[in-house]
């Protein structure tokens, strides 16, 4: 095991993909449990195939352990939840930034744990020589939250959502606004020291920044945002507009619970949400095997699509990038232009 990242787009050799769970199954009204399992059950499918997709790209694929039980109560001094969010999405929870895993302090109580479903994976990176460190645990009580849920999170104590960074190379990228705190950011900042420049973007970029964002590689950004919107950093750069299309399809999803799915229907755009294996091939949903705008663009700036199943992606509001993560990119492969 080698853990190694500094961007998006190096030759990817390892990678966490996340799972499912029935458990929180039974505190669901009856009406809505078969509707669900059958949606858990098709997502466990897509998500096996997904790994084999992966892995005939070379890849090693890592699955969180799921001897947790995610329909126990989990209880603080301050709180009680009905159950944990299962390990879906482990960009929300990690951040890798070269040879140091960061586990974040994620702003919703029903995640207080799940880390845990990673927990082996992250102790034989550690003993294969990777340095792990945590955010402090937050408290996560009255004071975290605001009244006026359009803001949700006070600068009360550092939180900070993995999913809300994209680094590429020393520079680090920071969306601001619900997913993460001045505080949290001053935490990742401290920590990763004057190494690193810290941009923090602006309100256009609401919440988990790879919702907004991809840097396909060096000078290539794909995005649904106007290029004025980001940070002079970005004013040579070429850019991939792919829409608002994901967005409207997420938008017209039934919410069931926040322990099932993600309810941030209008700051995620799923097309954005591309895992790259290389320069020049990047994932992607295939329900956009017909998309010939965005085909057109890939095949403008040479990228290979690589098309993988998720049916019920818009349903869980998830995508490619969240239910995954790369531990392992290999920045020494010359893939050519």
């Amino acid at each position: 095991m080698i853990l190694e990242v500094n961007n998006t787009y190096s030759q990817l050799k390892e990678v966490l993909l996340g799972d499912i769970s029935f458990d929180f199954l039974k505190h669901l009204p009856s009406y809505k449990q078969h509707k669900v399992e059958y949606i858990l059950k098709q997502t466990q499918d897509d998500f096996l195939d997904i790994q084999s997709t992966l892995e005939a790209e070379g890849v090693k694929v890592y699955r969180p352990s799921n001897v947790l039980r995610y329909d126990n109560k989990i209880q603080t001094p301050l709180w009680t939840e009905l159950g944990s969010r299962y390990p879906m999405a482990p960009r929300d929870i990690f951040l890798i930034v070269g040879n140091t895993i960061i586990e974040s302090a994620p702003i919703s109580r029903f995640r207080y744990f799940e880390h845990w479903a990673y927990k082996d994976i992250m102790i034989d990176y550690f003993k294969s020589g990777a340095k792990w460190i945590s955010m402090p645990k937050p408290l996560l009580g009255e004071e975290s939250y605001h009244i006026d849920t359009s803001i949700y999170t006070t600068n009360y104590e550092p939180l900070l959502e993995s999913a809300s960074v994209i680094q590429h190379n020393k520079d680090i990228f920071v969306s601001t606004q619900v997913t993460s705190n001045e505080l949290g950011i001053r935490w990742l900042s401290d920590i990763l020291g004057d190494e690193y420049t810290i941009h923090k973007m602006g309100k256009e970029f609401v919440g988990h920044l790879d919702a907004h964002m991809c840097i396909v590689r060096p000078g290539l950004v794909a995005t649904y945002h106007s290029k004025k919107d980001f940070p002079k950093y970005f004013k040579d750069w070429e850019f991939i507009n792919l829409g608002t299309s994901d967005t409207k399809i997420s938008k017209q999803q039934q919410f069931i619970h926040d322990n099932i799915q993600d309810d941030d229907h209008e700051n995620t755009n799923l097309l954005v949400n591309l895992l790259s294996i290389n320069e020049h091939k990047l994932l992607l949903y295939d329900h956009h095997k017909n998309n010939k705008t965005l085909l057109q663009q890939f095949d403008k700036y040479k990228i290979e699509p690589v098309f993988i199943p998720f049916k019920y992606c818009h349903f869980f509001n998830q995508g490619i990038t969240c239910i995954t993560l790369e531990t392992y990119r290999d920045d020494t492969t010359d893939l050519g232009s």
